[in-house]
């Protein structure tokens, strides 16, 4: 998958950056890079909310064909997101351990 993505950064609690994507000639709004610091950031994908039976429920408008194709966007998506905010590179064994501790919430 060849894309390139615009990314803001921002600072409202876990939310970091804004992010669009450009797939081709078409420009995909939405996306969301999420940090709460305790966890691996990750990239949430475009949503709508639905208020059904008086609760909140968020869905998303954008969806992959597959994880594999899910995991590869993210992962390109995160280290522009490190790049451009000056965080260091992922660090593969720091983020499973975050990602190990975080299941036992």
């Amino acid at each position: 998958m060849d894309f390139t993505c615009k990314i803001k950064l921002v600072d409202f609690g876990s939310l970091k950056a804004l992010v669009s994507v450009v797939i081709g000639g078409m420009e995909i709004r939405g996306f969301k890079v999420i940090d709460r610091g305790n966890e691996k950031p990750w990239v949430s994908p475009p949503s709508r909310e639905i208020i059904k039976c008086g609760k909140k429920e968020y869905y998303n408008i954008v969806r992959f064909e597959s994880k594999e194709d899910q995991e590869r966007f993210d992962a390109k998506v995160l280290e522009q997101y490190r790049s451009e905010s000056g965080l260091p590179p992922a660090m593969p064994e720091r983020e499973a351990q975050l990602e190990a501790l975080s299941y036992f919430k």
